[in-house]
Order: C-alpha cells, then structure tokens, then sequence
C-alpha cells in the first residue's frame, strides 16, 4: 500500500462505512458520508453522467476508474474524493446498466475531453478493473499505471500495476 499512500485513508478508515454501506439497499452514498475534505465541492457530473472529482488545480494527472459490476458508481465517491484532494484529478464512469463490459472503451472520450491532462491513470474494482485492463492492455501509449480494486488482467500490462485485495478475496 505504500506505493499509493492516497488510498491509505480509504483502506484503514473508511472500510467499515463503505462496506456497509453497499449492503443496504438504497446504494447510494451520501455527500455527508464523504471524508470531510474540502475538494468535495470540486464534485461534478458531465453529459454522459460521469462523476467527476477535482478542479483545475487538479491537470497533471487524472484517473479514470470503471465501478464494478451491478455496482452504483456512487460507491467510489469517497475514494475520488481522496484522490482529488491529492491533486488527481478522478473520473468514475457511469457505465450502462452499472456493467462495464458494455462499454470498455468509455476512457477513451474521457481522455479526449481532457487534453490538459498529461499523466493517466486507468483501474477499476471487480469486472470494472478487468475491462480497464483489457482496454489499457490495447492502448498502452495513453497511461501510466492500472489500478485494480479486487480485480485482475487476463491481458499483459506493459506498465506499472498496483493491485489491492481483501484477505478474503483470494
């Protein structure tokens, strides 16, 4: 974990409200269960219902994360929200009906929209962390890393990956 000391809080803090959070039923995070951070108001969603966290301080480096499947994509605010706070500038990608696999290429107009940014990033959690591996492993030129949340890649990555699992996962 020390090799991205941004999701430490995350991991170590929020676990217990995050996990349970995702069991009830109205799965929806609530902007008062966000880390009190002032980055929150740099919290935005775009035309194709992209939730997006940072500002235009945030330019260096953005990552592009693909929630897991059937999971809503608000789930993953409080770890945009730390990542943001960090300069990062984070893009949690509504994916149609909550599957990434219907939409593996979705980093692509992402990108596109956002040429002020020149380092990328690219992960996911569960089926979301393997469609970014597979649409990273075909376009290696456009990121630096992959970053998978319980997940893996069935592709060769040619960068740098950082993998985060539960004891429980394996």
């Amino acid at each position: 974990m020390s090799h991205l000391p941004l999701l430490n809080p995350w991991l170590e803090d929020g676990r217990r409200k995050i996990r349970s959070h995702c069991l009830h039923q109205e799965n929806l995070l609530l902007q008062s269960d966000l880390p009190q951070t002032n980055i929150t108001k740099y919290r935005y969603v775009d035309e194709d219902g992209n939730i997006i966290f940072g500002s235009e301080a945030c330019q260096g480096t953005g990552f592009i994360l693909y929630p897991g499947g059937k999971v809503d994509e608000h789930s993953y605010e409080a770890l945009a929200s730390l990542c943001a706070e960090k300069g990062i500038k984070t893009f949690i990608v509504s994916m149609p009906f909550n599957l990434a696999v219907f939409d593996i290429s979705a980093a692509e107009n992402i990108i596109n929209n956002n040429q002020n940014i020149q380092n990328w990033y690219i992960g996911g959690h569960s089926l979301g962390g393997s469609m970014a591996a597979s649409y990273a492993s075909t376009n290696p030129d456009l990121f630096d890393g992959l970053i998978l949340l319980a997940s893996y890649s069935t592709e060769k990555i040619p960068f740098k990956v950082l993998s985060i699992y539960g004891s429980e996962d394996m």
